[in-house]
C-alpha cells in the first residue's frame, strides 16, 4: 500500500485502499452467505469524514423477527474508541430487548448495523441509519421509521443529531449516568464553590419523580436556589444543555427515568449493554487493534457467524414475564436520596416512594422499617 496515493485518506490507509474495500463490500451483498458483510455505496464516503456502513442479511432478519414480537421497537447506539492502528471508530445501532440470565431479566441488544467511521459525527451517524433504513425496506419491506418508538444514547452530540435527522418521531432517551458524569466536568461554571455532587443528586432523584408537573416544580425551585447563590452560569448551562421546555411549557429532560417515561424492565442505562458488547469484542479480538483497519472490519463477520450458529437472539423478548418481572436496575443507582449516588463506591440505599410503588406493583415484597429516635429499626 506504500505505493498508492494516500491523499485524503486516514493515517496508514490510502484513498485507493478504501475504494477497493468499498467495491468489495458493495458486491458482497449478492453473496449466498447471509452472514457476509456488505454496504450500500450511496451511503458511504471514503475521504474526509469517512463512513462505511456494514450490513448483514442475518442481522437484518433478526431485527425484523424481533420487531414482530414487540409492539415498540427500541434502538441503542454507541461507538468504540479505536479500531485498527488508524484509530477509527466502529459504531453500531442495535435493537434493545430483554433476556433471562442468572436469575434476572437483563437488557441485551441485537446488532442491526455496524459503521466504520473517522468520527462519531452527525454525518456518519445519519449515513449509518439511512443505510439501515434502506436495507430493511428493500430486503424485508420493513419501514424502520414507523416502527421505532425510542432511541437510547450516551452523551454524544453527533449521535443525537443523526437520530433527530433520520428518525424524528422516535423519542430520545439519554443515559442518566453520562449526564451526571458530564456535570462533574463543568467545574469552571461554578462561581462560589463546586457543587456538582449536590447537582448530581438533584438529577438522580428528580429523574424518578412520578409526574412532569412535580419534575417542573422541582427544577424551578432548583434554579431559584442556584440563582440566590449567584450561580447564573450553571443555570444557563442546565437550561440549554441538560433540560428543555416541553410543548406544554414544563421543564423536562431526555434522561427522565420514571415508569411514566421508561417501560418497566428497561432503563436509561441501556447504553451500558452496548458498551459491554464492545468490551467483549475487545477482549476476544485483542482490543480491536490490527495492522490495518481493513482487516479490523472482518472481526464482526466472525462474530455474526457465531451468533447464527448459536441462534443467539431467539430468546430476546420485549417484556419481562414470569414471577420476577422487574429488572435489577430498578434498584441500582436510581431514585437514591442521599449524599452519594450511582457514581460512588458506597451508594446510600434510601428509595423514593415512586420506586417503592413500582416494585410493589410488580409483585416484589416491600418491607418498610421505621427507625426509633435511637436509630434502631422498629
Amino acid at each position: 500500500s506504500s505505493n498508492k496515493n494516500k491523499e485524503s485518506g486516514p493515517v496508514g490507509i490510502s484513498k485507493a485502499e478504501m475504494e477497493d474495500l468499498l467495491q468489495t463490500l458493495c458486491h458482497a451483498g449478492s453473496a449466498q452467505d447471509p452472514c457476509a458483510l456488505w454496504t450500500l455505496e450511496a451511503h458511504t464516503q471514503v475521504t474526509g469524514d469517512i463512513h462505511l456502513p456494514l450490513l448483514s442479511d442475518f442481522l437484518l432478519a433478526q431485527v425484523v423477527a424481533f420487531a414482530a414480537r414487540t409492539s415498540q421497537l427500541k434502538l441503542v447506539s454507541n461507538a468504540t474508541h479505536n479500531v485498527g492502528q488508524q484509530n477509527m471508530k466502529l459504531m453500531s445501532v442495535s435493537a434493545v430487548g430483554l433476556r433471562w440470565s442468572k436469575g434476572d431479566w437483563r437488557m441485551t441488544t441485537i446488532p442491526a448495523v455496524f459503521c466504520l467511521s473517522k468520527e462519531e459525527s452527525a454525518e456518519s451517524v445519519t449515513a449509518m441509519l439511512e443505510a439501515l433504513k434502506e436495507a430493511l425496506l428493500d430486503r424485508f419491506g420493513f419501514d424502520l421509521a414507523e416502527q421505532v418508538s425510542d432511541h437510547y444514547l450516551d452523551g454524544g452530540s453527533g449521535l443525537a443529531a443523526g437520530f433527530a435527522a433520520t428518525l424524528p418521531a422516535s423519542a430520545e432517551r439519554r443515559c442518566l449516568q453520562h449526564i451526571k458524569k458530564q456535570l462533574a466536568k463543568k467545574t469552571k461554571l461554578w462561581k462560589n464553590g463546586n457543587k456538582h455532587k449536590q447537582l448530581q443528586l438533584w438529577v438522580e432523584v428528580s429523574a424518578f419523580l412520578p409526574s412532569n408537573v412535580i419534575f417542573h416544580k422541582f427544577w424551578s425551585y432548583a434554579f431559584d436556589s442556584l440563582i440566590k447563590l449567584e450561580e447564573e452560569a450553571m443555570v444557563t448551562y442546565l437550561k440549554g444543555h441538560v433540560l428543555k421546555i416541553s410543548d406544554g411549557g414544563f421543564w423536562c429532560a431526555s434522561w427522565q427515568s420514571g415508569i411514566t417515561q421508561i417501560e418497566p424492565g428497561f432503563s436509561t442505562y441501556v447504553s451500558n449493554s452496548l458498551e459491554s458488547f464492545w468490551g467483549k469484542l475487545q477482549k476476544i479480538h485483542g482490543g480491536l487493534v490490527s495492522e490495518d483497519v481493513t482487516a479490523a472490519i472482518k472481526l464482526p463477520n466472525n462474530d455474526i457467524n457465531a451468533w447464527k450458529f448459536d441462534d443467539a437472539f431467539k430468546n430476546v423478548f420485549d417484556k419481562p414475564s414470569g414471577a420476577k418481572r422487574w429488572h435489577p436496575n430498578l434498584l441500582r443507582g436510581k431514585g437514591v436520596q442521599g449524599v452519594r449516588g450511582g457514581l460512588y463506591a458506597k451508594p446510600i440505599w434510601s428509595l423514593t416512594t415512586e420506586k417503592i410503588r413500582t416494585l410493589h406493583d410488580g409483585g416484589e415484597p416491600v418491607v418498610v422499617q421505621r427507625k426509633t429516635p435511637s436509630g434502631r429499626a422498629a
